[in-house]
């Protein structure tokens, strides 16, 4: 007879509660790949693994509960009990937040699908006690119906167990009054959650907990966008998002949003997500808000594949919102924390603070695992600035000791020579972004060729608008090491300064080929010591490490006073040559490289090759202006 009635009140509810989404038919082609070891005992693996991290939970034999481990405890001092619960999927919710100062117990459903009634009266039964429980749920048809189902049996059983239920509906996706009743229970409710359990460990009573719940309520809202769906274990993805659009409205169950609306930027989203949750949620505009009413607390959550990087974006330009319509924010709290498995996608959640006790109640400790600490944000857009001087007014080298500053000049011939050979290097590394980008690509980023390009250009510029001067080669390697390391960045910047400010020493004094040698030999040290790397690793320092090998022989071999002539500049050129060829079947030990099987590395390195072509150019320039030849 209990069945029939539930049927005929579910039929009855679906017109106006929101259903959970009917699972598309699988694709066997399209089936989502999961770290799991099966799709039916991911559920169980999933409560195993939540009391097994965490020695205050504990789960209810032969029921899917998550409880506290001190029930015995926490029974006997006659707290308030919080119940909630709901489907698997949306994870750290609801077993991560049992613990104390927050859930008593949570009961767990399958993927999507509401927990049993049978379960939901055992955790009734577990945490009984004189000061009550109450019960906090999602406003979603199954979830109404099988606790309703738990608690009208409770009831029954334990007449004098006083019981509240409470229905979270903090969804603003929809603004028709018909379809209010439709508005979903989203992430908004771990406010609502937070609140009361901290008045539950703080001893309030059950009446007094059912009050603060309707209060919380009232000034709870919140808004999920989504970029693409999320997908059951073996299932194809539920719903198609076009690469174009973002779902506005969106909910936790894998269901389509209330719209679709173009794809645009963080800020571009964020507007119209506020807009939205003042407008529905809240039905008033921020401008028409009091002081006393403009104290909020801020939700930014991920529905499951957010990255890092795109939710500090989001919640900076939330906070930009909030500051420049006047509105204080008191807590800022982000994270994953109320999911649709793997859903790429995000929910903002904005609870006014009605009651200054409230931020006591978010800030008060507890033992559960999933929520996040709560952060002061900046009062204003400028705070987070800390003011300090720049490095130019601090003056931190004295002027009267840079070496620069009395770097030996050459003549206006030789200072022209070089600056056309610096030029010339610039064009040629340049015109091979593409090739070195394809070499780097096998390995890499496949950024190599556009990051030397990019260092190429800003040194070419610099030359032809006289920023670097060549008539002093000292102080022109230090100005390169200084624009190498502010204006490329990166690995290949750091190399750069590395070499050029190290070797730039050896060129304050003198111009000859001794210093030149010099310059080379203690620039590849340099980048040697700062980089851990050796020789034979795969690297640009290959070519390098032997190019310096052949100068410090010279070196020994003149007793300090080298000869260079045309046979030794071509010798240079084939040694770099063989080095670079070298790389081919060298294996990589160190960067991402190493990664990369051997067998799979079939094309020279990117930065070795990249000094055989500045070598190239170099030694046609010396035979082309040096060479007594």
């Amino acid at each position: 007879m209990i069945w029939f009635l539930i049927s005929v009140i579910q039929k009855f509810l679906n017109k106006f509660l929101p259903p959970r989404i009917e699972l598309l038919q699988d694709d066997k082609h399209n089936k989502s790949r999961k770290l799991l070891n099966s799709a039916s005992s991911c559920v169980e693996d999933n409560m195993q693994s939540l009391c097994m991290r965490n020695d205050k939970v504990c789960k209810l034999e032969k029921y899917p509960v998550i409880i506290r481990s001190d029930l015995n405890t926490l029974t006997n001092v006659g707290h308030v009990a919080i119940i909630s619960g709901g489907g698997s999927g949306h994870e750290p919710a609801f077993g991560g937040y049992v613990g104390f100062g927050m859930l008593t117990a949570a009961v767990i459903g399958e993927i999507f699908t509401s927990p049993p009634s049978q379960s939901i009266l055992a955790a009734l039964h577990a945490v009984r006690n004189a000061a009550g429980v109450m019960v906090v749920i999602l406003n979603y048809t199954g979830d109404r119906l099988h606790f309703g189902v738990a608690i009208e049996r409770a009831q029954r059983l334990f007449p004098n167990l006083p019981v509240q239920f409470v229905v979270v509906d903090d969804d603003c996706a929809l603004s028709e009054v018909d379809l209010m009743k439709c508005r979903r229970g989203l992430a908004g409710s771990l406010f609502l959650l937070k609140i009361i359990g901290a008045m539950a460990e703080a001893g309030e009573s059950l009446q007094n907990i059912s009050v603060e719940c309707d209060l919380v309520k009232k000034n709870l809202s919140t808004i999920g966008l989504g970029l693409s769906t999320c997908s059951l274990p073996d299932r194809a993805p539920m719903i198609d998002i076009d690469q174009n659009e973002m779902h506005f409205g969106i909910g936790i169950h894998g269901e389509s949003g209330m719209r679709r609306i173009p794809l645009m930027d963080a800020k571009n989203a964020v507007h119209v997500m506020m807009q939205t949750i003042f407008t529905n949620g809240f039905d008033i505009k921020c401008d028409d808000l009091s002081d006393s009413e403009k104290l909020f607390a801020v939700m930014i959550n991920s529905l499951g594949s957010v990255s890092q990087l795109e939710m500090n974006v989001v919640t900076g330009e939330v906070l930009q919102w909030l500051m420049a319509k006047g509105i204080q924010v008191v807590r800022v709290y982000t994270g994953t924390l109320m999911t649709s498995i793997d859903m790429h996608g995000i929910s903002i959640s904005l609870l006014r603070i009605d009651k200054e006790e409230w931020i006591d109640y978010l800030d008060a400790p507890t033992g559960c695992h999933a929520w996040p600490m709560g952060t002061i944000p900046s009062e204003n857009l400028d705070a987070y600035i800390l003011k300090y001087p720049s490095m130019d007014s601090l003056q931190i080298i004295d002027e009267g000791n840079d070496l620069t500053r009395n770097a030996i000049t050459v003549d206006e011939k030789e200072s022209l020579e070089y600056r056309n050979l610096i030029l010339t290097i610039c064009n040629t590394l340049k015109q091979n972004e593409q090739k070195l980008n394809y070499l780097d690509s096998e390995c890499g980023d496949g950024d190599c060729g556009s990051t030397l390009s990019k260092a190429a250009n800003i040194i070419m510029v610099s030359v032809e608008e006289n920023l670097f001067s060549t008539a002093a080669p000292g102080k022109l390697f230090s100005d390169i090491a200084l624009m190498m390391e502010e204006k490329v960045g990166g690995t290949i910047g750091a190399l750069l300064s590395i070499f050029f400010s190290a070797g730039s020493v050896c060129l304050m004094n003198s111009t000859d080929s001794l210093a030149w040698f010099n310059c080379f030999i203690q620039g590849v040290d340099a980048i040697q010591f700062y980089s851990g790397t050796t020789s034979g690793s795969r690297t640009l320092l290959d070519p390098m490490k032997s190019l310096a090998d052949l100068l410090s022989q010279q070196l020994l071999f003149s007793d300090g006073s080298p000869v260079v002539t045309g046979d030794f500049m071509k010798h240079l050129i084939e040694n770099c040559e063989i080095a670079v060829e070298a790389t081919t079947k060298a294996r990589p030990k160190t960067g991402r490289a190493c990664q990369v099987p051997i067998e799979l590395l079939q094309k020279p390195d990117a930065g070795a090759y990249a000094i055989l072509l500045v070598m190239n150019d170099i030694v046609t320039w010396w035979l082309q202006h040096c060479s007594d030849a």
